[in-house]
């Protein structure tokens, strides 16, 4: 990306297919995770934590 030969159309090429994958990923982990997991609460003093799931 900072080479001076690579063209300017390339970088911006690259830079955008970079950004939709990292997207994509966060979008695809999202669905995946939200209906699993409604609710994660810490109980303070413990080591455990009270999940709620969706059914």
């Amino acid at each position: 990306m900072t080479s001076p030969y690579m063209n300017v159309i390339l970088k911006g090429a690259v830079a955008s297919s970079v950004i939709f994958i990292s997207a994509t990923t966060t979008v695809v982990l999202h669905w995946f995770v939200s209906p699993c997991i409604h609710k994660l609460k810490w109980k303070p003093g413990s080591d455990t934590f009270e999940v709620e799931m969706m059914s």
